[in-house]
């Protein structure tokens, strides 16, 4: 059954780059950033058997929850849709798992966002997530090429997270969405938790670190919040069937203000993640959807601003 998400404001103040806007502040707004991971691919256990030492530090600063679902079909795309729409499969409509021509025709976070006055970026490594990208609701994109297969250099993970570094730090993005594909890739060709699987989610926690460092270092730090998640796991060289290792997710939030060190033994779900990104901004997807804001983990009050920013 839909779950029906908090009423609020759809509008916004472009706080990030000085530019006023015509909407209206936001309300209920508790950051001005959201920065979200996805780490495709990524089993909770191999975060703590690889050892990814950024996200360990990110689970031991802010909640963490260990039993978050994905959907039905376990797929890249349908799951990404669901984490960027607050829809299950169901709901959204996008059963296929490869790349199409044209774009989603619904609400993301990212039109939200848009229309409420923010500004937004897409960083992927798979061509398929093209059909996320519209650009009608989006100030920067840099994404594998359609129907680009295998991907190449220009979207690995070091790469995304230096092109993060290089445009984030300047533009201030509201809402800014960075997808890595390493521990999915190793999954298929050399089996989930093999040495090699473990090795990519190293190569994948290193770029999470570089983001996390970006974030730390600007004065934007103190208003940003950042969401850690994936859109599947997997067991031996698959995705496919619904089992706790596959089905499984980690999800994980930081920021000043979230309860720090808070473990929620409840099941979250992957469409819960952008209710939780949005809530924070002050928004909410327009109608009835899946998912709902993760309460536990929001900050307490607004984040504080730094003198002079």
């Amino acid at each position: 059954m839909l779950r029906l998400a908090a009423n609020m404001v759809l509008a916004g103040l472009l706080l990030a780059g000085g530019t006023a806007s015509a909407a209206q502040p936001r309300a209920n707004a508790r950051v001005d950033y959201v920065v979200l991971v996805s780490i495709d691919g990524l089993r909770p256990d191999a975060i703590f058997k690889a050892p990814a030492s950024n996200l360990l530090r990110l689970i031991d600063l802010g909640v963490y929850c260990a039993r978050t679902q994905t959907i039905e079909p376990i797929a890249t795309l349908p799951a990404h849709t669901s984490m960027l729409t607050g829809l299950s499969p169901v709901h959204h409509g996008v059963f296929f798992n490869q790349y199409r021509a044209g774009y989603y025709h619904g609400d993301t976070v990212f039109s939200v966002a848009k229309k409420a006055g923010l500004t937004t970026a897409m960083l992927f490594a798979k061509s398929k997530l093209n059909y996320l990208a519209d650009p009608r609701y989006l100030d920067f994109v840099h994404g594998e090429p359609p129907a680009n297969d295998p991907p190449g250099s220009r979207t690995t993970a070091a790469r995304l997270a230096a092109v993060f570094e290089e445009h984030w730090s300047k533009d201030s993005y509201n809402v800014t969405f960075v997808h890595m594909r390493e521990p999915d890739v190793a999954g298929h060709r050399q089996g989930w938790m093999s040495p090699g699987y473990l090795d990519a989610v190293v190569v994948a926690d290193l770029a999470v670190g570089r983001i996390v460092s970006v974030i730390e270092r600007t004065r934007r730090r103190a208003r940003t919040l950042l969401i850690v998640t994936a859109d599947h796991g997997g067991k031996g060289y698959r995705h496919q069937v619904s089992d706790p290792e596959t089905a499984t997710i980690p999800w994980i939030m930081v920021a000043s203000g979230v309860p720090k060190g808070l473990r929620i033994d409840r099941v979250l779900h992957v469409y819960d993640t952008t209710p939780t990104a949005l809530a924070v901004l002050g928004l909410a997807m327009p109608g009835a959807i899946d998912g709902t804001p993760v309460t536990e983990a929001l900050p307490s009050a607004r984040l504080s601003r730094v003198p002079g920013d």
